[in-house]
């Protein structure tokens, strides 16, 4: 079965995402703050888990 191509939307595969040294996680990693101007970003679980470190690298539509 052949692989679908990824939604135009979506970031390929390989491209990283690296929080910026001054984003601060708050809630227990559940919501980061940051960014000027000031934003809240709150994390479901599962974005949690993907985000352990300060750097995400996408794999496949999870990741994306």
């Amino acid at each position: 079965m052949p692989v679908a191509a990824p939604p135009p939307d979506r970031l390929p595969d390989g491209f990283a995402v690296r929080l910026d040294p001054r984003t601060r996680r708050r809630d227990g990693g559940a919501a980061l703050l940051g960014g000027s101007p000031l934003r809240l970003v709150r994390l479901l679980p599962r974005a949690r888990d993907l985000l352990r470190g300060d750097r995400l690298v996408v794999r496949d539509a999870a990741t994306a």
